[in-house]
């Protein structure tokens, strides 16, 4: 993982028993994407993909 809040969202879905994929690639028309958690409901099967934006102060980060 790539920061420290990813570790720590990774561990609270851990927690939970909340299966998930960190940065499983996302294939779109003419687009590579990764997202950092991939996650499946269990209630209704459908996929949450979830970007972590943990450096906001960062203007360089920002701009990606």
């Amino acid at each position: 993982m790539r920061s420290i809040g990813e570790i720590a969202i990774a561990a609270r879905l851990d927690h939970f028993g909340i299966q998930y994929k960190y940065e499983a690639e996302l294939q779109v028309p003419d687009l590579k994407y990764v997202p950092d958690f991939t996650i499946r409901r269990s209630y209704d099967r459908k996929i949450v993909y979830w970007e972590h934006l943990g450096m906001v102060s960062d203007r360089d980060y920002m701009r990606i």
